[in-house]
């Protein structure tokens, strides 16, 4: 049979649509490098099919522990997550996936769980394709390859989870268990067989993850609609057996029905030596059981407007064929339609109610990889394949989406190892930030409190504000961040519990003329600083009002709403010389003017030192403020010194290491440290001076007039010991200058 003229078009533009996809699957592989750097599940997965392949089991033991450490140090692969069950320490996550890997890791290593990937993609799309054909056999390949290449499917395959295995075990089975369906409106006696396979591999999917049980459910449904029950009971009965067979081998193998349910930990070759960690060294903190959260209406409808245009989950960006399918759906549908939309509404539906900060699947990952089974269940949804330039609105998208992302991994090189590298740029750019988000990697969060706040405050629980810094283009510290002229403008998420009032930065430069530039949804400002004595400045900036308010995933024992705002910074030089600016993020507070009041109560300086040498000293002071010192706090208080010759006056072109105070230091109270003072190599005639400092504003002598203590020390030429470089051993008395 000749077809069409335009059918032959379609499946020329078929042709070269796929070809162009496939280029870009390649660039992605190069450019993504899964085998040297693993993100969120993937080093999981990817050990338990080598566990498998080479042990046998998913006992986590000494030669899995030696694979981690062959791999190399400080790699993102080396981190992995366990659980403890019956007494055996096993890997975490369901195991039909790495079960159909190991023997392609066996045959290939890694490489094989991307060919296990590559071989379910292939079989889906043919079990789909066979669908298609029989509703329309001349737009069934465009619809197909539009609905497979134009969106974030593709990525996934060079992916080492099981989010495309899912994804295509939905597209195939529900393909099976409806194309009688949708040809004939009821099933032959023949087609058992198809129903037995498609209900199996739905039971597949609900193993991998027990979220896709209303998409099984649905296609049960579907059969009944046409009151075809013996049908729609080989469907049920496949996908339970399956998904028994699932649940034996995640008890079998991993020693619980459930990994989800089960007490889980993490290891990795390099833990942080900082963090709570087990026996066993290697092992992170406790993960907790996977629980569902309380519901929150509001969060969740935050969470659903993200799910549609968020910038690292949303929809239109990631999967603009959905939302062609939804709209044709709803224009026109039938039985099956009805049956299996119910099924995708009620998958969406418990992530959004009930993990409306998790509901994308955590940030590692492109776009939201929990719809990826989901989407599989709109293709076979279609009542009728949509027309031709129904189809040409996802290509656009697709292609101005992909350019983007090229263009920040070219601009952004730093970023191109993140996951999310892909959004730091570009169109991703025009797209709301996901403030409700608890994961998407790539980003730097700080809890910043109001100046003069401390532990034990009445207010301490509420004076902090959560900065996240969405994008690369600030360098970040533990109380401030860096803007450089030249760079793209650092992107900033605030998240106050105030509504409306200002956001004060200090703001220190070198430069002599700055401008800091600001940048939200509803404003552009510019703020000339000069250089002042002190070299910071306090920028004081009303943002424009803020269309989110919500509870934030991270403070859930909280009632109250937070605030969010989202904005730019960025400086510039009015001759466009470089220029650095370091920010201090003050929330809607202000400096304490009286937080520089103190006083002395005992001080020990030495009178000699051994040159090149270090001398340790030690200091009480009492706090005479009315503000409480901490070296915990977006303003920390420090002790320092400085030194200057007295031949000439001139000032060591140093200042001391910091030492920071031992806890919180409230009014009256007073602070014993130790300072450790380095000595120039160069002998001569000093003068010390023992100060606090509020770290970015001012040496406190700067607004009282004078130092907690001063002292002149002769430095002499070092010997094999000289008792000089001990003060507790200095010959004579001590000259020291205390502050009056």
């Amino acid at each position: 049979m000749r077809l069409p003229e335009r059918a032959v078009r379609d499946r020329a533009i078929a042709l070269v649509l796929a070809l162009i996809t496939l280029a870009g699957l390649l660039g992605l592989a190069s450019v993504r490098d899964s085998f040297s750097r693993l993100s969120g599940d993937e080093p999981t997965y990817l050990h338990m099919a080598e566990s498998l392949a080479l042990d046998g089991d998913l006992e986590f033991g000494d030669a899995d522990e030696a694979r981690l450490e062959e791999e190399g140090r400080g790699s993102a692969g080396s981190a992995v997550i366990l659980q403890t069950t019956q007494g055996r320490l096993t890997y975490s996550k369901p195991v039909v996936q790495p079960v159909l890997a190991a023997p392609f890791y066996r045959v290939a290593g890694k490489s094989g769980v991307v060919f296990l990937n590559l071989l379910a993609f292939a079989a889906a799309a043919f079990a789909a394709g066979g669908l298609l054909r029989a509703i329309d056999p001349e737009r069934w390949l465009l619809t197909l390859t539009t609905f497979l290449c134009a969106g974030a499917v593709i990525p996934y395959t060079v992916w080492l989870t099981s989010d495309l295995l899912q994804f295509a075990v939905v597209l195939a089975g529900l393909s099976l268990c409806v194309a009688r369906l949708r040809t004939h409106g009821r099933s032959k006696g023949s087609d058992t067989g198809w129903l037995i396979l498609g209900g199996g591999l739905l039971g597949l999917a609900v193993a991998m993850r027990i979220t896709n049980a209303p998409l099984a459910v649905a296609a049960v449904a579907a059969a009944a609609s046409f009151k075809l029950y013996k049908q729609a009971g080989q469907i049920l009965v496949a996908a339970a057996l399956v998904l028994a067979l699932g649940l034996g081998l995640n008890w079998a193998l991993g020693g619980a029905v459930s990994p989800y349910l089960s007490e889980r930990t993490s290891f990795s070759v390099e833990a942080d030596e900082d963090s709570e960690a087990l026996a066993g060294g290697g092992f992170g903190a406790a993960l907790a059981t996977v629980r569902l959260r309380a519901v929150r209406p509001q969060v969740s409808a935050y969470s659903a407007l993200y799910f549609f245009s968020g910038r690292h989950t949303g929809l239109l960006l990631y999967f603009p064929t959905a939302l062609v399918l939804l709209v044709l759906c709803g224009r026109r549908f039938d039985r099956v339609t009805v049956c299996l939309g119910l099924g995708i509404v009620a998958v969406v539906g418990a992530y959004l109610v009930f993990l409306p900060h998790n509901y994308f699947g955590g940030g590692s990952c492109i776009g939201n990889r929990y719809f990826l089974p989901v989407y599989g269940a709109l293709l076979p949804a279609l009542a009728a394949l949509p027309r031709r330039r129904w189809l040409l609105a996802p290509w656009l998208v697709s292609l101005l989406v992909a350019g983007s992302a090229l263009l920040s991994a070219l601009q952004v090189p730093e970023a191109v190892q993140s996951s999310q590298g892909h959004a730091y740029a570009g169109v991703f750019r025009w797209f709301p930030y996901e403030s409700t988000s608890d994961n998407l990697e790539g980003h730097l969060e700080r809890y910043w409190r109001r100046p003069g706040v401390a532990p034990g405050d009445e207010d301490y629980r509420l004076s902090w504000d959560f900065v996240r810094f969405v994008d690369p283009f600030a360098r970040v510290r533990s109380n401030s961040f860096v803007l450089e002229t030249g760079a793209k403008p650092a992107e900033l998420e605030v998240a106050r519990r105030r509504s409306g009032g200002v956001m004060r930065f200090l703001v220190r430069s070198r430069a002599r003329d700055l401008e800091l530039r600001f940048e939200d949804w509803g404003k552009e400002l510019a703020f000339p600083i000069r250089q002042p004595k002190t070299g910071a400045t306090v920028i004081e900036i009303e943002p424009s009002r803020s269309w989110r308010k919500h509870q934030f995933w991270f403070f859930w024992e909280l009632e109250s709403d937070f605030v969010v705002q989202s904005f730019r910074l960025s400086i510039a030089t009015p001759d466009g010389s470089p220029a650095s600016a370091e920010l201090h993020y003050l929330a809607d507070g202000e400096i304490p003017e009286d937080m520089f009041a103190s006083e002395v109560v005992s001080v020990a300086l030495p009178s000699e030192a051994a040159a090149g040498s270090v001398s340790k000293v030690s200091l009480e002071a009492r706090n005479a403020s009315a503000t409480t010192w901490t070296s915990d706090g977006v303003v920390p208080v420090v002790l320092g010194y400085r030194l200057s010759r007295l031949t000439d006056g001139r000032p060591i072109a140093f200042d001391g290491p910091r030492a920071p105070l031992t806890g919180s230091i409230r009014p009256g109270d007073s602070l014993s440290a130790e300072l450790e003072i380095e000595w120039p190599a160069e002998p001569g005639r000093y003068l010390l001076t023992v100060d606090l400092v509020a770290e970015g504003v001012a040496w406190f002598s700067a607004r009282t007039g004078a130092p907690l203590a001063t002292a002149e020390v002769e430095v002499r030429r070092s010997r094999r010991r000289s008792p000089a470089a001990c003060p507790e051993r200095s010959r004579g008395p001590s000259p020291v200058i205390p502050r009056p």
